[in-house]
């Protein structure tokens, strides 16, 4: 397959975008497989297209989205919320322009589009429905996770009983994991854009990828991820600057976490505590027996969400040109 050239994006369905998108299906074939008919008989007009579409785009139930490169429009479909189920939303009349079928172009788009899904809708999961004589767009599906449920409808089309498979995908799930090598770029884009948020005492130097890079060696730098996005990221370190501060009520079998980063778009949601939770957990199991780490006194937030997980504040102490609480925890 050859490779995507072009980034893409989403953004939401104009009506002008109607008249380039009939003329992508430019066979009577493919232009059922794409809607089964509910925009009546091949070939296709703009006003028949603007009077289904429409329909969608003034129901609150519907998502209607066009890909877009820097040439313009490339692809379309339709998110939508069918029947009462508030956690389920549905993919229909996915369509690319004919010039970058077969390019990766369609993987991208779904995933656009399941991101917005899962993310901003917080669907907990989505369903499509593709036409068994339609292979291309069943392994497109299927690469990105979906699976056929075992539902399959039935269309008379052109005279022909045509069998409909429905296909599902769920939210991914969070997994906590050590980082790998192939992630410090990745990481590091994830430091550098929480350091610019308002109560962060990070800079452009530190933490940086001599940081990363060690603790990756160390085995001591883990990530949550979800899907293909690295949503935070946490590192425990078993010997470090910390260890000689007076204000400790323990010191054998501790370990200090450090470096506790969470994705912008994922702030708010619990994934501090979560990374704590999971980190102390994989210290349990290290037979480690308490926690230490530094907050800045500045970083509220943070200083929160560390005395809502049970630490203790023991003392503050100045490092790094910053003023820092002092927190530990028993496990």
């Amino acid at each position: 397959m050859e490779e995507i050239k072009h980034k893409i994006s989403l953004r939401p369905y104009s009506q002008k975008d109607g008249e380039e998108i009939i003329q992508w299906c430019d066979t009577e074939d493919r232009f059922y497989k794409w809607n089964a008919g509910v925009f009546g008989d091949y070939p296709l007009t703009v006003e028949r297209f603007t009077e289904v579409i429409s329909k969608r785009s003034d129901d609150n139930n519907y998502f209607l989205f066009c890909a877009v490169d820097e040439n313009g429009v490339v692809g379309f479909f339709v998110l939508g919320q069918p029947g009462d189920d508030r956690e389920r939303l549905h993919f229909g009349f996915v369509i690319l322009k004919p010039e970058v079928r077969g390019k990766g172009y369609g993987k991208q788009m779904l995933k656009l589009g399941l991101k917005y899904a899962f993310e901003v809708y917080r669907a907990k999961r989505v369903t499509l429905a593709v036409f068994e004589n339609n292979p291309s767009a069943y392994f497109c599906y299927k690469s990105v996770g979906f699976w056929k449920t075992g539902v399959t409808r039935y269309y008379d089309i052109k005279g022909e009983k045509w069998n409909c498979l429905e296909m599902e995908i769920t939210v991914p799930p969070m997994v906590f994991r050590k980082a790998e090598s192939f992630e410090k770029n990745r990481i590091l884009a994830l430091y550098q854009s929480v350091s610019d948020s308002e109560f962060c005492t990070w800079d452009e130097k530190y933490p940086g990828m001599v940081d990363i890079e060690h603790d990756i060696r160390a085995g001591t730098l883990y990530v949550l991820v979800k899907g293909d996005t690295i949503v935070g990221s946490i590192s425990v370190i078993p010997e470090n600057e910390l260890d000689d501060q007076p204000f400790w009520s323990y010191r054998e079998g501790v370990r200090e976490i450090a470096r506790v980063a969470v994705s912008l778009e994922y702030q708010g949601r619990g994934i501090a505590s979560l990374l704590l939770e999971k980190a102390e957990a994989e210290l349990l199991t290290a037979n480690c027996c308490g926690v230490h780490l530094l907050v800045a006194c500045r970083n509220l937030p943070a200083y929160k969400t560390y005395i809502k997980a049970g630490y203790q504040v023991r003392g503050k102490c100045s490092m790094y040109g910053n003023t820092y609480y002092a927190c530990e925890k028993k496990l």
